[in-house]
Parts: C-alpha cells; sequence; structure tokens
C-alpha cells in the first residue's frame, strides 16, 4: 500500500465520521461495521474498485457516488491519487497500488489494507493494471463474486492494458459490462465470452415529470457545455470551430483550468465562456433553459489524442443531458464514435464536423423550433428508461445470477 499523506488521514476521518453518523441512524442489530483500535472494520463489504477517487471533478465519480448514493456498506478501493487525494465516497476508503505484476505481492497488499474488514461483493470499474490486480487479488482471497465494470477501453484501441491480464480478470467475474454497444461488440469478439451493456444512468430525482421546454426568449445563438473535455485536439478543434462562428459557448468546467490545452482568455476571444460548478439544481435549470448544448468528442484520425476514449466510450454526461433536461445534443466529431452514434440512434440531436460552415448549419437546425421540439419529446421519451432506480442493485442481483436479470438495458441497443 502507498505510504499515507496528510490527505489519507483526512480520507480516514471522514470515513470514520460517516461511520459514526451511519451508525447513529441504523438499529446496531443491523451494523456492518466494527471497530477496534486501528478505526472501522466492515463485514461483507460491498467492495468498489477504481482507478483514482471518486468525487465531482470526473464522470467516472460522479456516476458512482450518484448511482451508489443509497448503498450504505462501502468500501472503496483505488489504484491512485489524481485529485489530491479528495474523496467524498465510502465507509472506508484504501489506496493500493501494484507496481509490479505479482499476484502473490498483489495478495499481500490487499490482506494488509483489509485489515479485518470483509467483501461481501466486488465491482472492479477497470481502468489500470493496478485495478485488476487489486480485484483478483481480493476475489481470490475471499470467494467474493466479482463483477467487471469497462467504462473507458484501455485494450481495443490502445495497448495500456494487457491481454492476459484482463483475460484473466473477466474469466474470474460472474459479470461482465461495458458502457456502449461499440465497446460491447469489440470485447466480445476479441475476449469470446459474454460481455452486458450497461450504459451510464441518470440521477432519478433529476428526471422531469413533463417535457421541458426553453422559454420563448432563449438565444439561438447560445449553448452550454458542461463537464470535462479529456482531448486536448478536441478542445483546441472546438475553439477554431467556434471562432467567428457567431455563437457563444457557456462552459460550466469542473476541472482545473490548467488543465486545458488553451487559455481561458483564449476560450473567451473564441466565444467560449469558462464558468466554474454551480450547485446542481442551478446547473439543471440552466440546461432546461437552453436551446442546445455541445459534446465535443473525437475525430478518430491519427492526431485524436484521445482516440480510444472516442470510439467506444459514452460519455456519461450525455445521458444526463438528456434525462434531466430534455436538451438536444450537438457532438462535434466523427460520426462512428460512441457519442455520435447514441444521438442519431435515439434521435435526440446532431453531429457536426469541426468545421465553422458544419457547426454553423448544425446550430440552425438544431435551434429551428420544430427540430428542437422534436428531438426534446425523443429525450423525454429515452431519458426515463436511463434512470439509476434501482441500478446498483440491479448490477448485485445480476452478478448473483450470472446474467442480466432483466432486458432493462440490453433493450435499448441497437439491433445489430
Amino acid at each position: 500500500m502507498t505510504i499515507s499523506s496528510s490527505w489519507d488521514h483526512i480520507d480516514d476521518l471522514i470515513g470514520k465520521l460517516r461511520a459514526l453518523t451511519h451508525a447513529s441512524r441504523q438499529p446496531s442489530s443491523d451494523l456492518p461495521l466494527e471497530w477496534d483500535r486501528n478505526g472501522v472494520i466492515l463485514r461483507n463489504a460491498d467492495v468498489i474498485i477504481t482507478h483514482c477517487e471518486v468525487n465531482d471533478r470526473h464522470g467516472t465519480g460522479v456516476h458512482m457516488q450518484k448511482m451508489f448514493r443509497d448503498c450504505p456498506n462501502i468500501l472503496s478501493i483505488r489504484s491512485e491519487d489524481r485529485y489530491d487525494g479528495r474523496q467524498s465516497f465510502g465507509l472506508l476508503a484504501l489506496r493500493i497500488s501494484h507496481p509490479d505484476a505479482d499476484p502473490a505481492a498483489a495478495r499481500l497488499r490487499i490482506a494488509k489494507a483489509m485489515g479485518k474488514s470483509t467483501a461481501g461483493r466486488i465491482l472492479c470499474v477497470a481502468y489500470l493494471p493496478s485495478d485488476a490486480h487489486s480485484a483478483l487479488a481480493l476475489h481470490e482471497q475471499s470467494g467474493a463474486p466479482l463483477c467487471t465494470y469497462i467504462v473507458d477501453d484501455q485494450n481495443i484501441c490502445v495497448d495500456r492494458f494487457p491481454d492476459q491480464l484482463l483475460g484473466r480478470l473477466f474469466e474470474k467475474s460472474g459479470l461482465r459490462l461495458v458502457n456502449s454497444p461499440e465497446m460491447r461488440e469489440a470485447y466480445e469478439e476479441k475476449f469470446g465470452m459474454p460481455v452486458y451493456y450497461m450504459p451510464p444512468v441518470a440521477p432519478s430525482y433529476v428526471l422531469p415529470r413533463e417535457l421541458q421546454t426553453p422559454p420563448a426568449d432563449a438565444d439561438p445563438a447560445h449553448g452550454v457545455i458542461i463537464g470535462n473535455i479529456w482531448g486536448r485536439s478536441w478542445v483546441k478543434r472546438l475553439c477554431r470551430t467556434v471562432r467567428d462562428s457567431g455563437i457563444r459557448l457557456t462552459w460550466y468546467f469542473p476541472g482545473d483550468r490548467r488543465d486545458l490545452a488553451v487559455s481561458s482568455a483564449e476560450l473567451q476571444a473564441c466565444g467560449i465562456a469558462l464558468k466554474e460548478p454551480v450547485p446542481e439544481e442551478e446547473l439543471v435549470q440552466v440546461l432546461r433553459g437552453s436551446l442546445f448544448t455541445v459534446a465535443p468528442t473525437g475525430t478518430l484520425e491519427r492526431g485524436d489524442d484521445l482516440r480510444w476514449v472516442a470510439k467506444l466510450s459514452l460519455p456519461s454526461r450525455i445521458i444526463y443531458l438528456i434525462a434531466s433536461s430534455h436538451i438536444p445534443v450537438l457532438v462535434l466529431g466523427n460520426r462512428q464514435t460512441a457519442a455520435a452514434r447514441f444521438v442519431e440512434q435515439f434521435g435526440v440531436g446532431l453531429v457536426a464536423d469541426y468545421d465553422r460552415s458544419s457547426f454553423q448549419d448544425a446550430v440552425r437546425r438544431i435551434t429551428a423550433h420544430d427540430e428542437n421540439m422534436e428531438m426534446r419529446r425523443r429525450a423525454a421519451t429515452a431519458g426515463p428508461r436511463f434512470s439509476d432506480e434501482g441500478a446498483a442493485e440491479w448490477i448485485w442481483k445480476s452478478l448473483a445470477a450470472g446474467r442480466p436479470i432483466d432486458r432493462r438495458f440490453e433493450d435499448l441497443m441497437p439491433q445489430r
């Protein structure tokens, strides 16, 4: 296990405070935890393994926080820190890295880190090889059933996850999930095992009960962007596309501005205003009051720095956008990306090239009243099907059954 830092200590204190809060709300006979002089001991914990901290700075973190928000017995394991150790997820949070590929060493690290805590079920959101080593070691030691969930491909389009290691993880998994139809086909073909579709889901509490329409005076030349844009080349292309187009974008950006490929001033000069994150209630109201949103993705060309993300990974923000606000989505990039295929499959948006003329034409079309309303109606129909209501329990029950317990997500896939 990595050396403790001040943030690790804070994480530990937060975990203990959560445990106390949980204990105060539950009958003593139902407590999933115990105490010893070293702190919290979880029994039969739901172990969630991720590559980094679970927080609101990245899509996977937001997804895990919301989907498992009602689960009281989470033990979180991460492989590394990318956000100064800041995490608010789980009764107990551990950071465990495996710099070598030695299974025996991994088992020793896991045993030491877990202490007296025990695993009841394991979900590995596999991204780094270290995630797989933790999952395999814990599964072999505890016998707890293991589910692997691939959100971002690291094996098909990019060679960052060894075939042998991922194949072993798949073999040991009672359930294998991926977040896009494109990823499912690629992994089934390569590894020859059943892989099932589970798209990102949207929190049920933001799903509106009626069709959301913007006010009559909504500006057709003003769109919004939410979340991170991971490809540096995507940001540069976006800036060139929007510049001098007569269209303005407001970008609610949760990340570190130092990581951007262009400065805030350059973005402003291109017509893109960066904004700090706002409370979810306020963000949803902004989305519902806007005519369109822009979702940049990859071009799949040789110079695309995150081709592997664009090709197979479905951005969770797109699900959130259509489900929470019914807002039409304009995807910038290649039509063969997972994002573009999704909006065209469900008819909830348009796809345009990183070209000023193409962008302007797409904005005119997506803001035209009749087309805009038709896309919203389709989003209102599709949105509830992506609700996270019962999604966590769906994973665990499907893991116990060794297959999806129903066709809740399978029926959302396009026909092959």
